[in-house]
């Protein structure tokens, strides 16, 4: 979603608008640009969860959203969570980070940090995490029922969303992708074109000399972390059915070497050329 309003939820706009192109291709694909979908559970007996990955240089933020479907209350309830699940994302062996809570007594003030024992919902974000070994932990804090309680856990630490304007076709020469990373406005980024499934294969620094045949755009992302180019699709009908994929990366303006230069995760999607 796109935070909307002050920085995580509020009572006016929720978690934000919904991105849901974005959204399904993350659970269709579960990996790549920067984010990982995980399906787990807790119970009694096993009421704690630890998902490890690592950050790496010049990532822009680290956001963890915890989300599972709650046992109907029985009524009248004081209140309505029955199910109660708790978030921490850890930096390990050095610092926690606990999910955004908001103050039902003072409804405009911006979320603190804290435990919530009244949402299904939670999240917690980092801006500017730290190089290292990371971690979610997911507990059982209060499972009235004796059972289990199923959950999904998204992990995001990278480009937000991409996609299409219009329809890739050797008839619009004009085809155009939208590309938005909200918490890196005003940064310069690329746009790419790679045959490879995998992706871009210079990230880790295997085929550099690829990255100058595949740029074909670049310039600074707005105010708001948008940017919108046009996708140089030839006239050639011999393209019909051909599939490409289409990224963008946001370039570290610090970065010293070339193994820092990207800001985030690149991201991207397949196209087939209509």
């Amino acid at each position: 979603a796109e935070d909307l309003g002050n920085v995580g939820p509020d009572y006016q706009h929720g978690y934000g608008r919904i991105e849901a192109s974005s959204a399904l291709d993350h659970i269709k694909t579960d990996k790549g640009c920067g984010y990982a979908v995980i399906e787990d559970s807790v119970d009694w007996f096993n009421n704690s969860d630890e998902h490890f990955f690592n950050i790496d240089a010049g990532r822009p933020y680290v956001k963890a959203t915890l989300v599972w479907d709650d046992d109907s209350p029985a009524l009248p309830a004081a209140n309505a969570l029955v199910n109660d699940l708790d978030l921490i994302l850890e930096q390990v062996n050095v610092v926690s980070y606990f999910p955004f809570v908001l103050d039902p007594v003072n409804p405009a003030n911006p979320a603190t940090f804290g435990a919530d024992t009244i949402n299904n919902v939670e999240q917690t974000l980092v801006q500017g995490p730290s190089v290292g070994r990371w971690r979610v932990r997911v507990f059982g804090a209060n499972l009235p029922g004796g059972g289990g309680q199923d959950y999904s856990l998204m992990i995001t630490t990278g480009p937000a969303f991409v996609d299409f304007l219009n329809l890739p076709n050797i008839g619009n020469p004009a085809f155009a992708m939208k590309f938005k990373d909200q918490y890196s406005p005003n940064y310069p980024f690329i746009a790419f074109l790679s045959t490879s499934s995998g992706g871009f294969p210079w990230i880790d620094g295997r085929v550099i000399d690829f990255f100058p045949q595949a740029l074909f755009a670049q310039g600074l992302l707005d105010s708001n972390g948008e940017a919108i180019v046009s996708v140089p699709i030839p006239f050639d009908p011999g393209l019909i059915g051909a599939t490409f994929y289409v990224g963008f990366a946001i370039i570290d303006p610090s970065a010293t070497n070339f193994a820092d230069i990207l800001r985030s995760s690149s991201c991207g999607k397949r196209i087939t050329i209509l």
